[in-house]
């Protein structure tokens, strides 16, 4: 199988492979675009194709890993306690600094400009 670049259309070689393909039934809603589908989950229509629940675990998947790369050493994630039990050395990494204006704050509170 091969693929034109991103997003591009996934080709079976040889070609009469490809010709002699039958696609499956499309079985999942398909969405306008990723901000249509966000905006009208936000507006109260059906959840979104990638609510956040799931995306934030992913992406603080992701993230970990970076972190895992920079402190080298595999981490033992404590998702809700938000720390490496394992790595000390990695703290730095997931509390960081922030500018002036870009802290984080506890929940509930903000602060106008």
């Amino acid at each position: 199988m091969t693929c034109a670049g991103w997003s591009g259309m996934p080709r079976l070689l040889p070609l009469e492979r490809h010709r002699e393909y039958v696609r499956p039934a499309k079985t999942l809603p398909r969405v306008e675009g990723h901000h249509a589908d966000w905006l009208r989950a936000c507006k109260g229509g059906p959840p979104a194709c990638s609510p956040f629940g799931y995306g934030a675990r992913l992406t603080e998947l992701v993230l970990l890993g970076n972190v895992a790369l920079r402190a080298r050493k595999l981490l033992r994630w404590d998702a809700p306690g938000m720390k490496a039990t394992n790595a000390p050395e990695a703290e730095p990494y997931l509390r960081g600094s922030y500018r002036a204006g870009w802290e984080i704050r506890p929940e509930g509170s903000c602060r106008s400009p």
